[in-house]
């Protein structure tokens, strides 16, 4: 009977950590609009917390092909950042974002 009461405080607590954990998230959402994209992508973001942001684009073969964004600072809530991606080719690419150790990633086309 004792084990199971540790077993199930050791859940309950798991799950009040978890849910914690969840209401601090960095990235609360991330859309990249428009998907597939031409001459420009907007990056429509919902933070948790303030950041400072960094931004990378990758092609699909892992090769690092542009970096618009680099230590900028944005407030909690939504932001909307426009990205230029005329000199992109057409293909598949991942936008990787980075607010210290938590890092999102989205795939994005460009099209012509």
């Amino acid at each position: 009977m004792k084990i199971l009461k540790i077993i199930i405080i050791a859940l309950f607590s798991l799950v009040l950590l978890s849910e914690e954990c969840s209401e601090k998230k960095t990235f609360k959402s991330v859309i990249i609009a428009p998907n597939p994209a031409n001459d420009h992508i907007e990056l429509i973001i919902e933070f948790g917390e303030d950041v400072e942001l960094n931004v990378s684009i990758y092609d699909s073969n892992g090769n690092l092909v542009l970096e618009p964004i680099k230590g900028n600072n944005y407030r909690i809530g939504e932001s909307h950042i426009t990205i230029q991606t005329n000199t992109l080719v057409p293909g598949m690419y991942f936008c990787r974002l980075q607010a210290g150790i938590n890092i999102e990633t989205q795939k994005f086309v460009i099209v012509r």
